[in-house]
Order: structure tokens, then sequence, then C-alpha cells
């Protein structure tokens, strides 16, 4: 029987791949499917197959502070509270748009759903008060291990010992009340059941090449570079736990018809490194592109290049979907030795593992692959290893688990 299963992000549906797959699975199963996103994607003429409903807010995490107690994009009102003053403000604020701001609006915009696939859990309260109304259930996915995403070192006191205590306790309420629980890695997994006693499925990050759109221009066509040029493509958003300077590092010390593009936000503090390393027109800082183009756009790229290290025990377990984007594109990988990434760069092949804190290390890296792709094309492994990390080899667990759910839901 066909059920409605509404699938609720703090994000823009174009930059939150994970929940668009989710919805395309869930459609494919035969089910209605509704997207809530937080906020408003630009998703110009290329419409989902499926009515999307934003809930015209701000998500409803607060940007985090840092060691210094800089709270980003604050402005004028942050110069008037600084410090500790600003922090419980923001604390205050926060509260109100979870349990007021957010509440409301759910019970404004948020339809009746036999069941509610929940991608963020500070939307909890929210998607609780729906579920209680109407009797659904509720699946949680966790994208992240959020009490570990940020190291100590790049939080605040009041952070350390307020803040992330209480979205911890936010997490655990939720956890404790719904129905199912997935995650990305078994890595997070086995976190979640180590901190909140939870047994989470497991679903990768892979691509769905279903939700790809065509791109008017490639990767390699909108910077101008000639088909001999190497590029390589860094994916994703800036992140505290990257090692940029080393790549530029390395980057310096190669031939220059080799380039290096970021592709994402975060990146715009380069801007003054580049000339200075006499890296003018070779490393690139491309803006963001919606999470349904980013395969088609940088296909046209020769590797790709991953930087994350295991700044915090979230990262331990790191598995982005830029790994399995540069994988669906076809793109040769670089890659760091962290463990989930690792196991399945050596298991295909795909790609040579570098340390990225060492720009010796990148430099040797990226002339032994260039060297391999010259010589054998790499082009059976890359096919091959984009077929057995699809999505479509993951979307079986929320088959099962929602099956489970919403048959108890019958039952009862």
């Amino acid at each position: 029987m066909t059920k409605t299963i509404v699938c609720v992000s703090p994000l823009r549906l174009d930059r939150d791949s994970r929940s668009h797959r989710a919805a395309l699975s869930f459609q494919r199963f035969g089910h209605q499917v509704v997207v809530v996103e937080g906020e408003s994607s630009a998703i110009d003429s290329q419409t989902p197959p499926f009515p999307l409903i934003t809930l015209n807010g701000r998500a409803s995490a607060p940007n985090k502070s840092s060691g210094n107690g800089r709270t980003p994009g604050a402005g004028h009102l942050r110069r008037l509270l600084r410090g500790p003053l600003w922090e419980i403000c923001t604390f205050v604020w926060f509260l109100f748009q979870v349990f007021v701001v957010n509440v409301v609006r759910g019970l404004w915009r948020v339809p009746r759903a036999d069941l509610y696939y929940l991608h963020e859990y500070q939307m909890f309260p929210m998607i609780y008060l729906q579920a209680k109304r109407h009797g659904a259930k509720i699946v949680y996915d966790a994208h992240d291990f959020y009490p570990g995403v940020h190291a100590d070192a790049d939080l605040t006191p009041f952070w350390r010992h307020v803040f992330r205590p209480f979205l911890v306790w936010l997490e655990r309420l939720c956890i404790n009340r719904v129905n199912g629980m997935v995650t990305v890695n078994q890595g997070i997994a086995d976190l979640y059941k180590e901190t909140f006693g939870v047994e989470a499925l497991v679903t990768r990050n892979c691509h769905d090449p279903e939700m790809d759109v065509a791109v008017d221009q490639g990767l390699r066509e909108r910077l101008g570079l000639l088909k001999t040029d190497f590029l390589l493509v860094t994916i994703g958003n800036s992140k505290p736990g990257q090692h940029v300077a080393p790549a530029l590092e390395a980057m310096s010390r190669l031939t220059t018809d080799v380039h290096l593009v970021f592709v994402g936000r975060g990146y715009e503090s380069l801007a003054e490194d580049i000339p200075a390393l006499g890296l003018g027109g070779r490393v690139h800082i491309v803006p963001p592109v919606p999470a349904n183009k980013v395969v088609p756009f940088i296909r046209t790229a020769d590797a790709a290049l991953i930087l994350y290290y295991a700044r915090s025990s979230n990262d331990v377990h790191f598995l982005p979907n830029g790994f399995f984007q540069a994988i669906a594109a076809r793109l040769p990988v670089l890659y760091p030795g962290l463990r989930w990434i690792k196991e399945t760069g050596d298991a295909f092949g795909i790609g040579v593992e570098i340390d990225p804190a060492d720009a010796d290390s990148i430099f040797t890296g990226i002339e032994g692959l260039r060297k391999r792709i010259v010589a054998d094309g790499m082009g059976d492994i890359l096919d091959r290893a984009a077929s057995e990390t699809s999505w479509r080899t993951e979307e079986h667990v929320l088959k099962e688990l929602t099956g489970h759910v919403l048959e108890d839901r019958r039952n009862a």
C-alpha cells in the first residue's frame, strides 16, 4: 500500500545530496514523497520529481563560535555584545528557534505523513509534534556523529560546557523517541552505540546517478583549460579538518600544466595566498554548484584530491559525499589514510593514498598518479568502482527499515 513519507532537512535541497537521494529512493519504493527543506533552494528549471516545501527560515543550528569567541556573520551586534554575553544571546535565540519558531512553522508548513524521515535532530521538536498529531512514525538519519563534529580546540568554554551538552541532550531526546535510525558508515554507527546505546543502520553517501542533471559547461571548460592540462579537483566546502597549505606547497613544486580547483564555499581566504605562492592562474576557486550537478560538472577533471584529516572524533570516520562523487565521475582519487576512505580506495585501487599534512607526500602522489593514468587510463577500475559504490547498492537498507516501521504503524 502506498504511504506518504515526508523527508525533512534544515538545508536547501540543492545542497543536501543525501536528502535528495533518500527522497528518490522512497519514490522508487512506490511511496508518495514530499521534501521539506529549511532554506529555499536555487533549483532553477531543474525541479525535483516530488513536491518541495520550504520552511522559509534559516537552518536551526546557529554558527558555532570559534576558539577566539567570534561568531561568523554576527555583524554590528557582535561588536556590541562580545564574548560570553554574545554566546548567551546566541544560545537563547537558538532555543527560541528550535522550540518556538520551527514548531510554529511546522504546524503551518509540514504536511501530514505516515512516516517522517528526519535529517536533523535539531528539527526533532517540530517533527515530534507533527508525528503525535497524525499518528506517524519517525526515522532519524544522522549525517555525522554530531557530538564529535568539532574538536575541543575549536570551541569556546561556553560551547564546550553549555551549548554542546545541550545539543547532546537534544539529540538523545530525539534518538530515544524515534522508530529507527540510519547513519553514514559503520564507524559513525559504532560511536552512536557507544554514546547513546542505539543500533543505527548504515547507508553510505554513495552517489545516485538518477539525481544528476546536465550542465551547460564542465569544470575544465569553465576554467578555460586545455585538454593537456592536468586538472585536480577538491570537492566540498572548506572545513577545519582539512590541510590546504601543504597542497598549495606541493602545487608550487609541480609543473605549470598542473591545476587545482576548490569547488565549494569557504575558500575565499585563499585568494591572497595563491598569488603569493606564485600559483595565480593554476589554483582556482569555484563557488558551490547544486548537488544534482556536481558529478556532471567535475567529470572533465583528471583526478580528485581529498585533504581531510582526523581533527575530531567524527573526522576519524569521515566518508564524505565528495569521495563518492569523484568515484561516480570516474576520477582517480588521491585520498588520506582515514579508515573508511582508505578501505574503499584500497579495495578498488582507484588512486593513491597520501598524507594531507605532508607536501612531499602530496607531490609524490600527484606525480605517481599522473603517470599511472597515462600508462593505463584506469577506465575499467573506475567503472567497476562507480558501479559497486552506487546508491542503488545502499538503498535496500531504507526499503527494509521503512517497510518494517510502516508495518508496525499499520498493526498499531
